[in-house]
C-alpha cells in the first residue's frame, strides 16, 4: 500500500505496510494520517460526543490527548475496558485490535504509531541529544518500549540552530496557542496548537521560540 505524506505542503508518496483493519481505511470519518515516514505514522483521531468507531488495529502506539476523554474500548473477544485520560496525558499501548466508543464530549487525540518491521536505524552522525539546558525544560510523562513522551517547556528566544539533527524521530504537539517556528526542508512554519509536526530522524532543521510555550513531544528512538 502507498500513502501520501504532506509535509509543509509538499506531497510525497511512500510505502507503508498494509493492515487488514487499518483505521484510516475502515474508519476515515474519525482517523486521518497527518504525517508519516519509514518508521512512524501519525494519525489524528477526532470523535464527537457519542461517536463509535469500528473494530480496527494499531501497531505499538503513543496516544497524545488534546482534550479530556472518556472512552470505552471493545476488544475482539467481546470484553470491554474504559479509560479517562486528561488533556496533555500520553498513553502507551501495545499492538492490538479494539473498537473505541466516545462516552464524553468532543475528543481529539494524536495516535503515534511505530511501524512493525521497520529497520533498526543506524546512528546519525553529529546528532545532538534531546533539547535541555538554558531556555528549555523537559518533564517526563511516560516511557514505552520504543521511546518516551515529555512535556517540553521553552522560554522565548530558545532555539536549535539551522542544520540541527536528532538521533530519533520526534513528534511535536504544541499545547499553547503561541508556538515556535520550525524550519525544515527549506520551509518555515509556525507550529500551532492542535497540530502535530514530525521531525524525522537525521533531518536537518531549525527551531526558534518566539514566545514561551509548551509542547508534548514523543521521541521514537
Amino acid at each position: 500500500m502507498k500513502q501520501a505524506l504532506l509535509v509543509f505542503g509538499v506531497a510525497l508518496v511512500i510505502a507503508s505496510p498494509a493492515r487488514a483493519q487499518d483505521p484510516v481505511k475502515v474508519d476515515s470519518k474519525h482517523y486521518k494520517t497527518v504525517a508519516e515516514n519509514e518508521r512512524v505514522r501519525v494519525l489524528k483521531a477526532t470523535y464527537s460526543a457519542g461517536d463509535k468507531s469500528v473494530m480496527h488495529e494499531h501497531p505499538d502506539t503513543f496516544a497524545v490527548f488534546l482534550t479530556d476523554a472518556k472512552a470505552r474500548f471493545t476488544l475482539p473477544d467481546g470484553s470491554t475496558t474504559e479509560a479517562t485520560p486528561k488533556a496533555r496525558e500520553v498513553l502507551v499501548a501495545p499492538a492490538g485490535k479494539h473498537n473505541p466508543e466516545n462516552l464524553g464530549g468532543a475528543l481529539e487525540v494524536f495516535v503515534v504509531e511505530v511501524k512493525p518491521g521497520a529497520k533498526a536505524p543506524a546512528p546519525v552522525k553529529g546528532a545532538v541529544p534531546s533539547p535541555s539546558g538554558t531556555g528549555v525544560t523537559r518533564t517526563p510523562i511516560v516511557t514505552g518500549p520504543h521511546g518516551e513522551a515529555v512535556l517540553l517547556k521553552t522560554e522565548a528566544g530558545f532555539s536549535e540552530p539551522a542544520g540541527s539533527t536528532h538521533d530519533y524521530d520526534a513528534v511535536v504537539v504544541p499545547m499553547t496557542a503561541v508556538g515556535a517556528e520550525l524550519t525544515m526542508g527549506g520551509k518555515t512554519v509556525t507550529m500551532k496548537k492542535g497540530e502535530a509536526y514530525l521531525i524525522s530522524r537525521g533531518a536537518p532543521h531549525a527551531v526558534k521560540a518566539t514566545a514561551a510555550g509548551e509542547s508534548v513531544v514523543v521521541y521514537i528512538k
